[in-house]
Order: structure tokens, then sequence, then C-alpha cells
């Protein structure tokens, strides 16, 4: 299957997502729900971005949002808590953990407890508390295209009355063009429950588009969820890291949803601690009363966008092209007995240190002794014990071994050109390099080679940019007449969402009111 037709399967499964819903809604008789502390959220992190769990939760956080994306942090561990209104706790856990490149696994439980309380006069006051626990997995099925599901358990007490059930989620996370995600998710799927012989209520059943995406280093969510009872909700949320030490976030709901929420908008900030570590806040607007969410997440070999092959280094695409043209050259090398060469670069070119390199390295596999270049000229009155320490080092003090000598032809690495796949996203860039060398295999003592031989290779191809850096040969030159970049486009797009983030923050201001 191509890759297209990977982006019309991953379509489909949001246009059946999003079929999901009125069918919910029809079996469910389109009426009211229970548990809703299931959608009082996780993480403080995706609590600071306006409550993206479909589009921005990950690893373990992602249990609860999206388990397609559970992969996206293949290691994590994660706690959050917060108050809210007049003895209102919760708190929420969770972990990952991916026992191979294809699969990951997640845990994760939370409560939430309400002090004793009476809302008739004389009344007996009682309490509340709610627990769930989730297990779940994620899989890489096809190239892009990630997919999770998630299993619940679910109780709750009032007043010494007891709900207990079960639901299921399930995700899908297309990974489109390098940092732009198409993503779907079904969450708390399930039964309907009741306090023991009491009237039995749906679970807040939710159905959920959207699209994760980036612009330079501003990562941004925007999700269309449809839920049980409250109808239609889209969200839109920003995070921008600041120096590898903060992140920035802000979110806000609007739709028909929205108006009887009493959460419309949020702000939240990371602090990264240390490599790994992160500690996170957020603050919920709220009509009744604010929440503050504090949590913690430990990420070890933590990174954004987790790419498990990236592309290589300049370096190491060069020195792939070289070994190539080395197997082309050694397909008849002598096996004379041979077991120590000097190695040395004939002729000026900036590439001999790294040939040479990747020369020696061959050769030692082979189990041959690899020397330097002698010395071209050696003081006559030289005495034993030095000899010894410069041959002690590796150096050839007289013409006693064979000499094998690499002389470049031609060596290139160069980055052509420059574009966007499917219009969005970070440009693609285009290399090739090619390396075309000789040898020439001289034994001790002769003026005369005993082998000759020539090889060459080329490679071209088209990687995501941000190829890291490497120190050396090669340095890649800009051709082509797409390196140029045009710098008012991202500029534009990132005030267009800050001033939506803006528009729908004062919009909601007075929501509930």
């Amino acid at each position: 299957m191509t890759r297209g037709r990977y982006a019309r399967a991953a379509l489909g499964a949001c246009a059946a997502i999003l079929g999901f819903a009125p069918v919910a809604r029809a079996a469910d008789g389109g009426g009211t729900s229970g548990f809703h502390f299931l959608n009082l959220g996780t993480s403080a992190r995706v609590e600071g971005v306006g409550r993206l769990v479909t589009t921005f939760s990950e690893g373990a956080e992602a249990l609860e949002g999206n388990p397609a994306r559970i992969g996206r942090s293949p290691r994590q561990v994660s706690l959050a808590g917060y108050t809210w209104l007049d003895g209102v706790t919760a708190g929420w856990v969770g972990g990952a953990y991916s026992p191979s490149p294809r699969l990951s696994l997640a845990v994760a439980a939370r409560s939430l407890a309400v002090e004793s309380f009476d809302n008739v006069t004389d009344d007996t006051p009682v309490s509340q508390e709610d627990f769930s626990g989730s297990l779940g997995a994620s899989a890489s099925v096809a190239p892009g295209l990630d997919v999770g599901i998630a299993g619940r358990f679910l109780q709750s007490e009032l007043a010494s009355r007891t709900a207990s059930g079960w639901s299921l989620d399930a995700g899908a996370n297309y990974h489109w063009v390098e940092g732009w995600d198409l993503v779907g998710a079904v969450r708390n799927w399930g039964p309907a429950v009741a306090y023991d012989d009491g009237p039995e209520e749906q679970l807040p059943t939710q159905a959920s588009v959207g699209v994760a995406g980036r612009l330079g280093e501003l990562r941004f969510g925007v999700e269309s969820t449809w839920e049980n009872g409250p109808g239609w909700i889209g969200i839109l949320g920003t995070e921008l890291p600041v120096r590898d030490r903060l992140r920035f976030r802000a979110g806000s709901r609007l739709g028909e949803g929205s108006s009887n929420a009493v959460d419309p908008w949020a702000v939240g900030v990371g602090i990264v601690a240390r490599p790994g570590f992160e500690i996170d806040y957020a603050f919920r607007n709220s009509v009744f009363d604010a929440s503050h969410r504090i949590g913690l997440r430990w990420t070890p070999d933590s990174g954004d966008d987790v790419d498990r092959d990236g592309p290589r280094s300049a370096r190491e695409f060069f020195v792939d092209v070289a070994n190539r043209a080395f197997d082309d050259a050694f397909a008849e090398f002598p096996s004379d007995g041979t077991d120590t060469l000097v190695v040395a670069a004939v002729g000026e070119h900036d590439a001999n240190d790294v040939l040479t390199e990747v020369l020696g390295e061959r050769l030692q596999t082979r189990g041959i002794i690899v020397i330097e270049d002698p010395l071209e000229a050696l003081p006559a009155d030289l005495s034993e014990e030095s000899l010894e320490q410069l041959e002690a080092a590796g150096v050839a003090t007289e013409a006693q071994y064979a000499r094998l000598e690499v002389q470049v032809q031609e060596s290139t690495y160069d980055v052509v050109g420059k574009r966007r796949e499917r219009w969005i996203g970070p440009r693609a860039v285009r290399r090739t390099s090619r390396v075309e060398v000789a040898f020439r295999l001289t034994p001790p003592g002769a003026e005369e080679p005993t082998w000759l031989a020539t090889g060459d290779a080329t490679e071209t191809e088209s990687v995501a940019s941000g190829i890291p850096p490497s120190p050396g040969f090669p340095q890649a030159q800009m051709r082509g007449k797409n390196a140029a970049k045009n710098p008012f486009a991202e500029p534009a797009i990132v005030g267009g969402i800050v001033a939506g983030l803006a528009i729908i923050f004062f919009s909601n201001r007075d929501v509930g009111n």
C-alpha cells in the first residue's frame, strides 16, 4: 500500500469516528450521561493547552486521550493533582513503556474525592469517591500509521451507593508529513451504569478528530469533538518552547458544547528542571472557581516528535557512499597473507582524512594492522629505543611494510534543493553525494604496485530538514532555485494562530454568566 493510500485510509478512519457520534447518540437516547470525572483531565501539560487530549497527549497521558499516541513517548512516568471548588481533590498517575519499536504499553489510574456535603437543609451529609484504572497499547501497523486501544475499569461511590462498569477507547494517528499528524479517537465507550438499583446513566462517550502541527518551534493542535450530552465543541491550543527550558502553553474551547462549559480557556507553563524531567503547571478558568493543576513528568531520552530512525548527518551520509565505493574497489583485493599495511592518501583533497579513516576501519575488520604513513625524514642518529617507541606508536620508520595508497578522483556532497511536502510541514531536503577513488598496493621495498583498483558510488535522497550537524568534511553547499526561504510565510501563520487564540479567549470570558 502506498503512502497516499495510507492517507486515504487514515481519513476514512477519521470519518468513521465522526460517524460514530450520531450512532452513539441514537443508542443512548441522546440524553444525559454520568461518570463526568472522566472529563476532568489528566496531566497538567494537556490541561495547559485546553485539554487537547486527542492531538497533544503522548506517552502515558495518551492512555486517557488517544491510545494511538502512547508510542510518541516510549518511556514515561507522569503524575498530576489539583483541587477544585470546595473540597474536590483529584489525582492522576500513569506510566508508558515500549518493549519494541513498533509496540508501546501504558497503564494509568485516576481518582476524585468530594468531601461530605448536603444539598438540603438538615439532610445527612454525603461524600463521593470516583476511581478508574486503565491499560492500553499502541502499535505501528503501516508506515506513518499508529493505532491504539485501551480498556478501563470504573467505580464510583456516592452516599454509600456504588456504581461500577467498564469502557473502551480506540484511536488512530497518521504521520502525514514531518511535524504534522491526522488523529482520531473514540473515548469512554461502554454500557450504561447505575448506583445499585437506581436509574442507569450513559458514559460520557466522545468521538474526536483533529490535526496536530508544527511551525518552527511552535506546536499546535485543533480538535473537533462530539460528546454525549453537550454535543459538539472545538478546541485550539499551542505550546511554544523557549531555550529548551520553558514551555509556554495556551488553549481554549469554542462551539455549541462550550456554551455550558465551566472551563473555556486555560494557560500553562512547563519547566525543564533537567533533561527528561519536567514540572508542569496549568491554570484553568472556571465560572465557579478556577483550578490550579501541578504535574511532574519523567521521560528518559525525551524529545519532541520521537523519530526512531531520523536522518543521517552529512558525514554519515557521505561515509555510507564511500563504503559502497570501497566495496566496489575491494571486490578483488589480494588475500596473500598481508597482515600489516601503511595507509596513505595521495594528493591534496578535503576528503582525505575522512576516507583514510574509513579505509583504516575496513581493513581492521579484515584483521589487518593499519599504521600511519611513515615520516618523510628521520634523524640519522635516532637511537634504537626511539625507533621502537615510534613503531609502538604506529609510525612506520622504514619501508618494511606494504603500502596502500588511496587517491580521490571525485568526492562531492551537495544539497541541491528544498521543498515542502504536501504544501505544509518543514522543507524536505534533497541531497546527493558521489565518491570515486583509486587504490595502489605496493609491497615493501618494491617500486611497482601489485594491485590497482578503482571504485565509485552515488546516492541521492530526500530527507526531512533538521539534518544533524557533523564537523569537518563534507560541508554542504546549496544549489538550485528552491533553496531560498520565504521570510514571511511562517511568521504570518504563527501570528494568525496567536490572534485566533486571543479572539477565543476574550469571547469566552463571560461564558456561563
